[in-house]
């Protein structure tokens, strides 16, 4: 259903954004629709789980390229953001 909801909603080359991303869902869905996937977690043991989930559901190289791109970090070492309070 999600993987619906981003065909019909998204172009090709778009960007799908989950700011809550969780398990992975949305960015699961995303896997080969031809759309670029950004998420984005606070909990730090569920973000490194989704991401190891994530590489095995597709090829570790190609993950670990786009993430390298997009954080200039390797995988293994990638964390989630820390939360900074509003003033």
């Amino acid at each position: 259903m999600m993987r619906h909801i981003i065909q019909t909603s998204s172009r090709p080359d778009d960007t799908v954004a989950d700011f809550f991303m969780g398990f992975g869902s949305t960015i699961k869905a995303v896997l080969g629709l031809e759309r670029v996937a950004i998420g984005v977690e606070l909990e730090k043991e569920r973000f490194l789980q989704t991401q190891k989930e994530i590489c095995a559901e597709v090829s570790g190289q190609h993950v670990a390229e786009a993430l390298r791109l997009a954080a200039g970090i390797e995988p293994e070492t990638a964390t989630a953001s820390k939360r900074v309070p509003l003033q």
